[in-house]
């Protein structure tokens, strides 16, 4: 069984084993999640410097916290957030899942990505809830 709640708190308040950030391609929110990727993580990951991690999906890098010593930070990517739908929410959702289990984090958070401009599919989506567990 899964325990699911939400808490709208500071990322740096934050204690889960692991926290998913994630990374749009759009270079002022790709910024603003280095931003905060580097205040958690306590330096500014080379990846990102670099340019091997750009927030396209699929991809993702995973830190460790300066906050909290137990914790790992995923950074994960979602593409432009122009092009954002639910399914891309989903997948990400799916890729933060399949690294918790990797790692065998106990606890998991993710930061709200900006979804005000999530693409609605004309006839909607339902999903049969043994599909949503």
């Amino acid at each position: 069984m899964m325990k699911v709640s939400v808490k709208a708190i500071p990322p740096e308040r934050e204690k889960a084993n692991l926290l998913a950030i994630p990374a749009f391609e759009d270079k002022d929110l790709f910024q603003k999640m280095g931003e905060t990727l580097r205040n958690l993580a306590g330096v500014y990951p080379p990846q990102i410097a670099t340019k091997v991690f750009t927030g396209k999906k699929g991809q993702s890098l995973l830190v460790h916290s300066a906050v909290h010593p137990k914790q790992l930070l995923l950074a994960v990517g979602i593409g432009r957030r122009s092009d954002l739908t639910r399914e891309q929410l989903r997948r990400m959702g799916a890729l933060i899942t399949g690294c918790a289990h990797s790692v065998r984090a106990k606890t998991v958070a993710c930061l709200e990505p900006d979804t005000a401009q999530v693409k609605t599919p004309a006839a909607g989506v339902m999903f049969p809830p043994e599909e949503v567990a």
